[in-house]
């Protein structure tokens, strides 16, 4: 997960970066902010949630319309 998000950020700064665990609550604030991801991601996920999660992310992003990420 670090690796991949640092990875990730080198080749394209803005893509966006969801971080799923199932030990979400014990990963730092510091370190999600480090990683500069777009959301954490707690599991068990509910798909709802998680299509909310990612319209949010691409809509800050500037990868959808304001009114996209709203739905």
């Amino acid at each position: 997960g670090d690796a991949l998000a640092r990875a990730v950020r080198q080749i394209v700064p803005n893509f966006p970066i969801l971080l799923c665990s199932g030990y979400t609550p014990q990963i730092p604030e510091a370190r999600s902010r480090r990683l500069d991801v777009s959301a954490l991601v707690s599991k068990p996920i509910v798909i709802q949630e998680l299509a909310w999660i990612i319209r949010k992310a691409l809509a800050s992003a500037g990868k959808l319309q304001a009114g996209d990420a709203a739905g």
